[in-house]
């Protein structure tokens, strides 16, 4: 085995075990996980796979999810009942996350090779995309990005290799899993403009076409032009075109067989509508938003700049497809800055492939390239603290640790108890088990909650519920004034939990 394949093996082998080592750390799943995990349980489960519910995201992680749970997650009670333990069910639909962030490792390294033309260049792909603090932490998740991420980069290679059918199928794939996917069609549609151009229909292409011809004919082919499909022959525009229509249509038609009252679509964009364009006193925050999540993208806050400064190098002295990366990577960071989008460390993610692609570019091209490669591995402490969940990355950010006591002292009550929730949503409906028999409620305000828990003439228990950073006092006056007797019954922070007993 060549020096360089040992390298390639170390790498792959280095991404592996951090990726794993985060896999079997003890994690509660973060809100928006619970939700999609939600849905693949019940899919799973319960049989509901067109995903009854108020559901924002396409399907495909989704099933993917529930795949993992019917194969590593879900047990059979004694009469026959398919049950899935919490526990068990954050394992298990992590499992697809993490294999196709592993995917990503031998695609970045791949596609980075076939651009540039440089075994070294690959090398530092690899590396980048193994020891990415934010790829790491996004690795062992739920989350609809990982499948996502996987698809853009395998577009972004295709559209490299001048695939431009393939690159169409899997940006369709991609916006299949979420529909921020559709945001990289203006990278490979550049891609395509920039490659045409270059090549212009030309005597190169013409050359490449008749060594083709010849190669036929020595082989003992017809002297006739082989007979295509006009999709193959026609504009990379169209050859894009016809693969994503059609996966929007069947994603249209799936969504209309649901048979829900509101469309995937209208919940997406209610959800994710933003705010218009940022105020300028917004603009510094909203700045230091982004980079506090942006700062662990290619490992401490020092490095990550530095190698900032290595992708626009190598952007402005590269070839057309790589100035054409960077122009992306700056018109997507711009819109995220300028318009009132919410900050979210998953956003970043779809401008890792190209920003990996022109790091490692540029990193190959500086003499000493060699010693700059033993150097990435200076990464690999932030790496390592991604691994452990000790950045506030993917699951960790915005998680509550011990919802899965909480969920087991609440499941423990009686039939039918009640459950007043504001805060704690998906992620407490998914800790109460598959087959609760709570009734979990939620209300925004004291205002709506109070008429409501008054007029329920019912003798079951009742709990309010809310995390221990939060200010309950509104909420627990309110209910006192209405008469109820408000006493804390579970406080093992960050979680809490009242019972209310209602006035006679």
């Amino acid at each position: 085995m060549t020096r360089y394949r040992l390298l390639v093996l170390a790498g792959l082998l280095l991404g592996v075990w951090l990726r794993f080592h985060l896999l079997g750390a003890d994690r509660r799943f973060h809100p928006d996980e619970a939700l999609f995990v939600t849905f693949a349980r019940a899919a799973a489960v319960q049989g509901e796979w067109l995903l009854p519910g108020n559901l924002d995201k396409p399907p495909l992680t989704i099933y993917a999810n529930a795949l993992a749970l019917t194969l590593l997650g879900i047990t059979t009670l004694p009469d026959g009942v398919l049950t899935l333990d919490v526990h068990a069910g954050e394992f298990a639909a992590r499992i697809p996350g993490v294999f196709a962030s592993l995917l990503l490792l031998a695609a970045m390294t791949t596609m980075t090779r076939r651009l540039t033309g440089s075994r070294l260049a690959a090398l530092f792909a690899l590396l980048l995309t193994a020891l990415s603090p934010l790829l790491v932490a996004f690795s062992a998740t739920a989350f609809t990005d990982n499948l996502m991420l996987l698809c853009l980069a395998l577009a972004l290679w295709a559209a490299l290799r001048r695939s431009w059918v393939w690159s169409g199928v899997w940006l369709a794939l991609g916006i299949g899993c979420k529909p921020q996917a559709a945001l990289f069609l203006p990278l490979v549609i550049g891609l395509a403009v920039v490659t045409r151009h270059r090549s212009g229909h030309g005597s190169a292409v013409s050359l490449r076409r008749l060594e083709s011809t010849q190669r036929s004919l020595r082989r003992g082919g017809s002297r006739t032009a082989p007979t295509t499909s006009w999709l193959f022959r026609g504009h990379p525009s169209m050859q894009l075109a016809l693969p994503l229509l059609i996966g929007l249509g069947l994603l249209l038609l799936w969504d209309g067989a649901r048979g829900q009252a509101t469309s995937l679509w209208t919940l997406a964009a209610v959800n994710n509508e933003p705010g218009g364009l940022a105020s300028l006193d917004q603009w510094l925050p909203r700045l230091a938003g982004w980079w506090g999540y942006a700062q662990y993208t290619f490992g401490p806050p020092v490095l990550t700049g530095l190698l900032g400064v290595v992708v626009v190098w190598a952007g402005l002295r590269g070839g057309r497809q790589l100035k054409w990366l960077l122009l992306y990577c700056l018109l997507y960071g711009l819109a995220h800055g300028l318009i009132a989008i919410n900050i979210y460390d998953r956003y970043l993610l779809p401008l890792l492939p190209p920003l990996i692609l022109l790091a490692a570019a540029g990193l190959a091209r500086v003499r000493g390239g060699r010693w700059l490669l033993i150097g990435t591995l200076l990464l690999l402490p932030t790496a390592f603290d991604a691994a452990r969940d000790q950045l506030p990355l993917g699951s960790a950010e915005g998680m509550h640790p011990g919802m899965d006591r909480l969920g087991a002292y609440l499941e423990a009550k009686p039939l039918g108890t009640v459950i007043y929730d504001r805060w704690l949503g998906w992620e407490l409906g998914y800790y109460l088990g598959t087959w609760s028999n709570k009734r979990l409620t939620y209300y925004p305000t004291p205002e709506a909650l109070i008429p409501d828990a008054l007029a329920l003439d019912d003798p079951a228990p009742r709990y309010f519920v809310a995390p221990d950073d939060v200010d309950v006092t509104p909420w627990l006056e309110a209910l006192r004034r209405a008469g109820f007797t408000v006493r804390l019954d579970y406080d093992q922070p960050p979680l809490r939990a009242y019972q209310l007993l209602p006035p006679r």
